[in-house]
């Protein structure tokens, strides 16, 4: 972000934000584009008027003085000349307290007008609401008015009767002015005229309702009279004016270091590298660079400009309101709202959030408690509230401060993992036509109860499968990738359990060692070993394929290197990160009653378009846009067929992949379940209820449990064509094949209670498991008990000897054998919260042989 760049975000960020805010506000209040406008010009002019109301006073001050001051004036020019003339009109000025450069004074409605101006035109010009949306007469307001027809060429009205107004507005207001302002005035409003002619009618609209408010105003106050409004307002300071001010400078740098930057380095700092691209790298600070600028923008630019041009009554409650906002906002950040789940890196949550009625009236009743307590202090104690207010700004300050360098210490190590990681920038899966070829194939959060409703769908995804064993009865030893994933590559002498008891290593030494364990078996057996994007490898969010240094192997990073055409979401995610990392402090700093409002269901109040980076749901059968996470995810799945080559070498060929497809839930279009900036499945799935109306199945009624199951569909899909193609390329047979998750995904769908304490979902326990041996032909389900640490043994059985090379220990599924098995719960799933030497957080769940029967679960003591 270069300099121009940070003066627009501060001058002019705050201005299109406050716009597009109200307009969106507006619009899904009275759904139509022309009403939204005329609403926003409302708005504004109200924002506004205070500010426009100071300005005509300082005008119509400046002119006052100018006028007391022309006669002396005229009278130095025509009796003196050269530089007796200048000192004497020096002397004169200074004699009676003035500046030539007051003059200026008298275009400070104008400037105030200009970037208003500039924010509206460009929000209302490249507006995609307004395209085709016609009002009254108007046919288009995204286009010229074009209402009047005279010998075969269109005039556009609205312009004109916007100057007219205007013109009128103007003969008003500079009633007995001299002919200068009046020549000035009527000169912009045929400026306006020119520039504005050929632009989009909305745009006009939206001008020409700001001059009949302008004309009721210029009506009003000559009816009034001027002079008695400025004598009214002229009132005495409070002796205690410096506190006031002082308040509210802290308050504003409050609320500045608050949202531009305290919020936004959380949300960073809890996962760096998922605001790290990693084909265009960008140092995630730079998201905070753009939203402390919007913050300094609204609270130490227009903020400071509403408080210089208010009475002093005016600036000793702004003292007042920004104490109270400060206090508010901090409280709100800190205490209430903390446990949406989980995010995404466009600030999207992945359910809406819901506020319990209870909890937001407990939240009003602390805000009321707030504002009052505020209050009194404010009353009787201003020096101790801005001794509070200046301890909680350095506080949060310092915070900042220190979390901003250790995202830029994570940020380093990121950009030094991509240097290394990305020597190998075209992934090659290589499969030997000859020899037996093996594949490890980790979906992450795939569900496996899914697969039966996936089957019944799309029965030919049972000749796709061919050969392949779903167990139904799989379990995982935990919820996430950090605790799961380690027992799922390394088997179980790394389940969490059998971690912990090694509690003098680090818990990434032995991920990173189970990470190994297969790649080395499979190397000291004579294969050709190729692994892609080894989940948190380095217990990096960006893979770190340095562990492999010392390992003769190909490595790579997919994800990211692949594209969908028509779905290129970079600069979107850029523009929509830009703007909704501020827009997210601002949602946290609300009290809960105003937060869905702010929220949105995660649009932030922006202008609803087709998004290559979020999608939005309406209900549980249509949505808009895409989620750039699934995308590029999707794009690897999809790639995996053009990436396979096949070679005549005897040697087999070791594939460990993994692939985040089934981790993004996104509703996709029917029955292809392909990607579509617009979804509509109303149709398709009223005819296909079958699977999630029956009464023996979990039934599927929000949004998130939809597009969790439709991310598994169109998984299974993109997978079956890959099947297809290794039969093509006849590899299918002499490859055995394992599609196994870490962990099913905690979807409410299969609830149980604890000691009617807790509730539990399952399937956050029961992963995906498919098989297929070499040879194998028939598609088969069983019920036999298994887990995901089986994954090594089914892989390698037959190939290599089954000791782990790190430990010496032979891998044997003894745990499985027990009566219980031990499960980790916890929901410390970043590594950089869960770094120690052993898993933090957890409480331990038992089960028996049948993973799906609520009745052998037990919370252990």
């Amino acid at each position: 972000m270069n300099i121009m760049d940070i003066l627009y975000r501060v001058l002019l960020g705050p201005l299109l934000l406050l716009f597009e805010t109200l307009f969106m506000l507006a619009y899904h209040w009275t759904g139509h584009p022309g009403a939204a406008i005329i609403a926003l010009s409302l708005a504004m002019n109200l924002l506004v008027l205070p500010l426009y109301k100071k300005a005509d006073e300082i005008q119509e001050e400046e002119r006052r003085q100018a006028e007391k001051l022309s006669a002396g004036i005229q009278h130095i020019k025509k009796t003196f000349s050269g530089d007796e003339r200048f000192m004497i009109l020096q002397t004169y000025y200074n004699q009676n307290h003035y500046r030539p450069y007051y003059a200026l004074r008298g275009s400070v409605s104008l400037l105030l007008e200009i970037p208003f101006f500039i924010a509206a035109y460009r929000f209302l010009s490249g507006l995609a609401l307004l395209n085709g949306a016609s009002l009254g007469p108007i046919a288009d307001l995204s286009k010229p008015d074009g209402l009047v027809h005279i010998l075969g060429f269109s005039v556009n009205v609205l312009p004109i009767l916007m100057t007219g107004i205007n013109i009128l507005s103007g003969a008003i207001y500079t009633r007995g002015m001299p002919l200068r302002s009046k020549v000035q005035l009527y000169g912009m409003a045929m400026v306006f005229l020119v520039f504005l002619y050929d632009s989009p009618a909305g745009l006009v609209f939206y001008w020409t309702l700001n001059n009949v408010f302008s004309l009721v105003k210029n009506v009003v106050g000559a009816l009034m009279g001027k002079d008695q409004k400025i004598s009214r307002e002229r009132i005495k300071e409070e002796s205690d004016k410096k506190l006031s001010k002082k308040l509210f400078v802290i308050g504003c740098l409050f609320m500045t270091v608050l949202l531009g930057a305290y919020i936004p380095l959380t949300v960073i700092h809890a996962s760096p590298a998922e605001f790290i691209d990693f084909n265009q790298f960008r140092n995630p600070l730079s998201y905070v660079a753009g939203s402390l600028a919007l913050a300094v923008g609204i609270f130490l630019v227009w903020f400071i400009v509403f408080y210089a041009l208010a009475d002093s009554r005016g600036k000793k409650k702004y003292g007042f309101y920004m104490a109270a906002a400060s206090v508010i906002a901090a409280v709100n950040s800190f205490f209430f709202g903390t446990r949406y789940g989980t995010m995404s890196n466009i600030l999207q949550y992945h359910q809406t959030p819901v506020i319990p009625g209870g909890e937001a009236a407990v939240n009003a009743g602390v805000m009321l408690a707030v504002l009052f307590g505020v209050y009194i202090i404010w009353k009787k104690r201003k020096a101790f509230l801005s001794a509070v207010l200046t301890v909680m700004l350095c506080t949060i300050s310092a915070v900042s401060i220190w979390n901003a360098w250790d995202i830029h210490l994570e940020t380093e190590r990121a950009r030094e993992t991509i240097a290394v990681s990305s020597r190998n920038e075209t992934a090659v899966l290589p499969l030997s036509k000859t020899g037996n070829n093996v594949i490890v194939l980790m979906m992450d959060r795939a569900v496996g109860s899914f697969i039966e409703p996936i089957l019944e769908e799309d029965p030919d995804l049972k000749r796709q499968f061919a050969g392949f064993t779903y167990y139904s009865n799989v379990l995982s030893y935990g919820g996430h990738t950090n605790i799961a994933a380690p027992a799922l590559y390394g088997g179980y002498e790394y389940t969490p359990e059998e971690m912990d008891k090694r509690n003098n290593e680090p818990l990434q030494k032995k991920h990173d060692e189970a990470l190994r364990v297969m790649p080395a078996l499979f190397l000291k057996a004579g294969y050709d070993v190729t692994v892609c994007d080894p989940p948190l490898a380095g217990y990096s969010e960006i893979p770190d394929l340095s562990i492999y240094d010392d390992m003769d192997i190909h490595t790579y990073l997919t994800e990211g290197n692949f594209h969908l055409e028509g779905f290129e979401a970079a600069d979107q995610a850029e523009s929509r990160r830009n703007r909704n990392f501020f827009c997210y402090s601002i949602f946290r700093a609300m009290p809960l009653f105003f937060q869905p409002i702010v929220y949105d269901e995660g649009r932030y109040n922006a202008q609803e378009e087709m998004s290559t980076v979020s999608q939005v749901w309406d209900g549980m059968h249509r949505a808009k846009g895409v989620d750039e996470s699934f995308i590029r995810a999707y794009a690897v799945l999809r790639s995996f067929p053009e990436m396979v080559q096949v070679t005549e070498e005897s040697k087999g060929c070791f594939l460990m992949l993994c692939n985040n497809t089934t981790h993004e839930p996104m509703l996709v279009q029917a029955p292809d379940y392909e990607p579509s900036l617009t979804v509509d499945n109303e149709e398709y799935d009223r005819a296909h209820e079958y699977w999630y109306e029956q009464e023996d199945r979990p039934h599927i009624y929000t949004e998130f449990q939809m597009a969790h199951y439709h991310a598994n569909m169109a998984a299974m899909k993109q997978l079956g064509k890959w099947m297809d193609r290794l039969r093509e390329l006849g590899v299918y047979d002499n490859t055995r094949i394992i599609i196994v998750s870490d962990h099913g995904s905690n979807l409410g769908l299969n609830n149980m209670e604890l000691f009617g304490k807790q509730r539990y979902d399952l399937m956050y326990y029961q992963p995906l498991l498919l098989f297929k041996d070499f040879g194998a032909e028939e598609f088969s389900q069983s019920d036999v008990f298994m887990t995901n640490a089986d994954t090594p043994t089914l892989a390698l059985s037959g190939i290599a000897e089954l000791i782990n090379p790190f430990t010496g220990r032979q891998l044997t599924d003894e745990i499985k054998q027990r009566e219980e098995q031990h499960v980790a719960r916890t929901d410390l799933f970043d590594v950089s919260d869960n770094h120690g030497t052993t898993f933090a957080g957890v409480t331990w769940l038992s089960v028996g042989k049948n993973v799906k029967d609520p009745n052998e679960w037990k919370e252990m003591p």
